[in-house]
């Protein structure tokens, strides 16, 4: 009995060991796997794990099929990829069905053209730099280099000035030959001041057609509407936009002249191009209780003591307190009557003119506001 069971485990034992040395591996495309082990499928797309008993188990998602590529030159760009186009201006996407699409801008390419040496210096054609001075600034063209000349980096001794026998320094200030306008010397450039001061009055008039306008003074441009000014004997005028004139009857007016009528009686005035006038009845007739007075005429008021005056059909009459008909006045009374009549007269002709003028003005605004 105990020989048989020392037999047993005996077995037992042998085929442990033996299934320790036979190991469970996955494999795929000629690689081994250990239980446990995960890589991708086939496809690219799902993964698979190997199992204890040595079989692998993959994941079953719908994969899409590998996109299209853009391949430019030597280069390779992915959908959905921007690059910069051949021509080194435009911008490239490579799209999802392999064509590439790109922008179209009207590109500035520059020349090509030689380099420029300058001392121990070579520059590009169109490369900027520092001169040999240490102060202007060069660019390359083709081969030649352009600088500027920039009189704040010449050397002092040709910051200066000559005028006359003298020579003046950048920046001094001096006299100038005729002892009272002020100078100064800039770089190598005398500028000078213009005084009015300084400028003799005759020598400096200035001449417009027939007129002889002095220095300084100012008057009204032959347009009369914009102003000029005399300044050593140049004129300089303004340059508004003036309002046109009129013209009547082959004579011309100005932008707010008035004329008379040959009515003597009504006027006229020129605005913007347009010649508004009054349209008064002229040497129209007065008519007083049943009456005919012409105008310019007096006459004695009904009442035999006021006295009226006619003028284009309106009729002005004093307001003196009369005497009984029946009364006797003696001639000195008579004549301060008479004289009190011919003041009051005069005051009716005045107030009758006044009240035409001020409808005419008041008229004439009328028209200005209609305008």
């Amino acid at each position: 009995m105990d020989l048989r069971l020392a037999i047993l485990v005996l077995w037992l034992t042998f085929v442990s060991v033996l299934s320790q040395d036979e190991t469970v591996t996955c494999t795929n495309n000629d690689k081994t796997y250990a239980p446990g082990e995960s890589y991708p499928a086939g496809d690219g797309c799902n993964t698979c794990t190997c199992s204890e008993n040595g079989v692998s188990g993959c994941t079953q998602m719908g994969c899409k099929t590998n996109p299209k590529v853009c391949t430019v030159g030597a280069k390779t760009y992915a959908p959905g990829e921007s690059y910069t186009a051949e021509d080194g201006c435009n911008t490239c996407t490579c799209s999802e069905n392999g064509v590439s699409a790109c922008t179209l801008k009207a590109c500035v390419t520059k020349p090509k053209g030689k380099s420029c040496v300058v001392g121990d210096n070579s520059y590009k054609h169109f490369e900027i730099f520092t001169a040999e001075d240490g102060c202007n600034r060069c660019i390359c063209f083709n081969g030649n280099p352009r600088c500027t000349n920039r009189p704040s980096c010449w050397p002092e001794e040709k910051k200066q000035c000559t005028a006359g026998d003298k020579v003046y320094k950048h920046m001094e200030k001096f006299t100038a030959d005729d002892g009272c306008n002020p100078c100064r010397c800039i770089y190598d450039k005398v500028r000078c001041l213009h005084l009015s001061r300084c400028m003799d009055p005759e020598k400096n008039k200035c001449t417009v057609g027939d007129k002889t306008y002095n220095h300084t003074e100012v008057f009204l441009a032959e347009d009369g509407c914009n102003r000029c000014w005399c300044f050593a004997t140049k004129i300089s005028c303004t340059r508004r936009a003036c309002p046109m004139g009129c013209e009547k009857a082959g004579k011309t007016y100005k932008h707010g002249e008035i004329a008379r009528l040959v009515d003597g009686c009504n006027s006229c005035r020129c605005w913007s191009g347009k010649l508004t006038c009054s349209s008064l009845v002229c040497d129209a007739s007065c008519t007083v209780d049943g009456k005919v007075f012409q105008s310019g005429t007096s006459f004695t008021h009904p009442d035999g003591c006021n006295k009226c005056f006619c003028r284009h059909g309106r009729a002005g009459c004093t307001r003196l307190l009369c005497p009984p008909k029946e009364g006797k006045v003696d001639n000195v009374e008579e004549e301060k009557v008479e004289n009190e009549e011919k003041e009051e007269e005069k005051v009716v002709d005045e107030k009758i003119v006044d009240e035409e003028e001020k409808e005419e003005e008041k008229k004439e605004k009328e028209d200005e506001v209609e305008e």
